[in-house]
């Protein structure tokens, strides 16, 4: 084989296997991203006697409620405490992120 032709070959060779790694980068940043999870917000704002629940998108006005009725509301079942509201929330897959003041923040992965 010439000298020439070699280099040629030596050159397709290489470029094809340049396009083969980088193929499989691309499936790996495609794969990647399909596995990242999308999340929801909710927050619960606890003032006096009442508090608001606004949660995802669906509800674009928080309710004002006192906490008996929020805690009845979202299906619970037990004697309506703070406790047994926050131990609510998170069973629905709510998990808290910040707390500050009176604002409760919540996430969970978008359903």
């Amino acid at each position: 084989m010439k000298r020439g032709s070699l280099a040629v070959l030596v050159c397709f060779v290489i470029a094809a296997l340049g396009i083969f790694w980088n193929d499989l980068g691309a499936q790996d940043r495609v794969t990647t991203q399909e596995k990242r999870p999308s999340w929801e917000y909710a927050r619960l704002v606890i003032e006096n006697d009442t508090v608001a629940w606004q949660a995802g998108e669906s509800n674009v006005t928080p309710e004002i409620l006192t906490l008996d009725n929020l805690y009845r509301r979202l299906g619970g079942r037990f004697q309506p405490n703070f406790t047994n509201l926050i131990n609510h929330i998170g069973r629905d897959g709510w998990e808290l992120i910040v707390a500050q003041d009176a604002t409760w923040t919540f996430k969970r992965e978008r359903q």
